[in-house]
């Protein structure tokens, strides 16, 4: 009997800006969180960028013309040859999620971390617009924290 070959999950993470975070640490947050989630395999990028690449993406896919401090991009399978679930890609804007760290009583690293996690419950399709969906939301996130 020949076994099925598990899916896989690869990580990239691509600092074209500095993070003030090591790829290691940015990568154990992601695993974690996969792992408290029961994410299904797949593939992950991690991209940090500058404020006026984030403002320029902002603009081209929300239609929202200033940098913001996360955006997702869903995979379609398609997109995807080695795994079994799509996953995508998630950039982040280190000076803006510096900036708003205090906004939220964080420090960087909890707010980049914080950050990330909500990247990763969009590509997983949870969302926050209705009060339904920022009830299932919220159970998430404190399920995620429990840990930090």
């Amino acid at each position: 009997m020949s076994r099925r070959a598990k899916p896989r999950s690869v990580l990239s993470i691509t600092l074209t800006v500095p993070a003030r975070l090591s790829t290691a640490t940015i990568s154990r947050w992601a695993s974690q969180a996969r792992r408290r989630l029961a994410a299904p395999p797949g593939d992950l990028s991690i991209v940090t960028v500058s404020s006026p690449r984030s403002r320029q993406l902002n603009r081209q896919y929300r239609h929202r013309d200033y940098p913001t401090n996360i955006l997702s991009f869903s995979f379609s399978p398609s997109d995807q040859t080695n795994t079994a679930q799509p996953w995508g890609e998630i950039v982040l804007c280190p000076a803006v999620i510096r900036r708003q760290a205090g906004q939220w009583s964080r420090t960087y690293r909890q707010h980049f971390r914080a950050l990330l996690e909500h990247g990763l419950l969009h590509l997983l399709g949870y969302d926050h617009r209705t009060t339904i969906e920022q009830r299932r939301w919220n159970r998430l996130e404190k399920k995620l924290h429990a840990h930090h």
